[in-house]
């Protein structure tokens, strides 16, 4: 199509210039007064209302700073490479949302802005978010588990290769069945054929992003990915662990890096004495602050268990003899977590002054601890599910007790289990014999308060 406004537009498949160009100048008009569903920064996202008072447009815009001329700012920005890999999906018989258009603002040559518009669906869903719904019916989830099987092998059989493989890139609409669609191809690529390894490594990003989803849930979701096969799910799993094992071993020392300096997502943080990482744009990081100057004068514990307390909305862990390489341990392992599907609360912040150290993560007041609800079944069941989780990613430590686990009641007669002490946790090969009865049997000793073998 030509340029509008400075930006030069590439038109989707069927899309004729003359509908477009309308929407596209008002696209970027409407752009100025637009407020972000994301934090500000480099990319944001922009609902638009271009053909009447309701939403109806989204609006993908990456903007580029102004120094350094690298290659990358010389090709195909990635709107472009986006809305081709989008109409390429679309023209094989994926249900997908094909962008619109896709544009790029250049000034001498190098890539200055890139923008994707992209039709909003009527009636889709974040499928992430309808995860995470406690009134979400058992057997909604279990379609969803078997729609998303489905639509994972006939990507990965076209040769999707999709770095952030999750469930918030798939938008679900209701019924029976329930249909799927795929979107945000900003970082994925189609490939003439994936090998075991890519499969097994998107479907460990995949199964370690399902909120509170159970084994059985997990394993009707590879049964659909394997065609029906059982035995072929079965191989699909262990691969898969084996993978995001991997994965959470490479990602943690990752976030030591990313989690402890400034950026978009992580913030230093300073309270009287203390000095530490944070997150950024988090509402409860003021009552970490009061917190730490409500009294000056408090030490954690001397023993070598770290202390777990409920301080309102926060939960604060708190541990002496901590150096800053094990604090920075602790911070990314928190943050990790709590990424692989919120198997810990969210960590806001870490301060460390003097060989001491706390953590602090929010806290619903709903939630209780293990060893206040030894009696109720479902809650213990939880529990051996959450430590089922995290036996796949690595090891625990001998030290961890039913003070270290805390649970909350969903609707639906549901619970969920989250680790409050994420040092307890250490990346490692999965422990894959009987499994599920080293679960129970570590849970029974958490309860009984003995020193379960880690």
């Amino acid at each position: 199509m030509g340029e509008i406004d400075g930006v030069r537009w590439w038109l989707g498949p069927g899309v004729e210039p003359a509908r477009a160009q309308p929407l596209l100048a008002r696209a970027l008009a409407a752009l100025a007064d637009a407020e972000a569903l994301e934090s500000p920064g480099p990319k944001g996202l922009y609902r638009l209302a271009l053909a009447g008072a309701k939403p109806d447009f989204l609006l993908k815009v990456r903007r580029y700073g102004r120094r350094g001329a690298w290659p990358g700012r010389l090709r195909t920005g990635r709107a472009r490479r986006e809305l081709a890999l989008a109409s390429a999906l679309a023209r094989r018989e994926v249900a997908v949302a094909v962008p619109l258009a896709a544009g790029e603002r250049r000034r001498a040559g190098l890539l200055r802005a890139c923008y994707l518009l992209v039709p909003i669906v009527d009636g889709a869903e974040d499928l992430a978010r309808l995860w995470r719904a406690g009134e979400v019916a058992s057997r909604e989830r279990r379609a969803w588990a078997t729609a998303l099987g489905r639509l994972a092998r006939r990507l990965h059989e076209l040769g999707l290769d999709q770095a952030d493989f999750a469930p918030n890139n798939f938008l679900v609409l209701r019924g029976e069945p329930p249909r799927l669609l795929p979107v945000d191809f900003e970082r994925a690529r189609l490939r003439g054929r994936l090998g075991a390894r890519a499969r097994g490594r998107m479907l460990a990003d995949l199964d370690g992003r399902l909120e509170g989803c159970g084994a059985a849930t997990r394993l009707r979701l590879l049964v659909a990915y394997s065609g029906g096969e059982r035995a072929a799910a079965r191989r699909q799993w262990r691969r898969a662990e084996l993978e995001a094992a991997r994965l959470a071993a490479r990602e943690l020392d990752h976030l030591r890096r990313a989690g402890t300096r400034e950026s978009r997502r992580f913030q230093p943080f300073a309270s009287g004495g203390w000095r530490g990482w944070a997150r950024r744009d988090t509402a409860l990081l003021g009552l970490v602050a009061r917190d730490l100057a409500a009294d000056t004068e408090r030490r954690p514990s001397a023993s070598a268990a770290p202390r777990i307390e409920a301080c309102g909305a926060l939960w604060r862990w708190s541990a002496s003899g901590v150096g800053p390489r094990e604090a920075r341990r602790v911070w990314a392992a928190a943050q990790l977590l709590w990424q692989r599907g919120g198997l810990t609360p969210l960590p806001l912040a870490l301060a460390r002054r003097f060989g001491e150290a706390q953590l602090w993560l929010a806290r619903d007041p709903a939630v209780r601890r293990l060893d206040e609800l030894a009696g109720v079944a479902p809650a213990r069941w939880a529990a051996v599910v959450l430590i089922d989780r995290l036996l796949a990613l690595g090891r625990l430590a001998p030290r961890l007790d039913a003070r270290s686990v805390a649970l909350a009641a969903a609707p639906g007669g549901r619970w969920r289990a989250v680790l409050l002490d994420p040092s307890a946790w250490r990346p490692g090969r999965p422990v894959r014999r009987e499994r599920r009865a080293r679960a129970r049997r570590l849970v029974g000793d958490l309860l009984a308060r003995r020193s379960p073998a880690g």
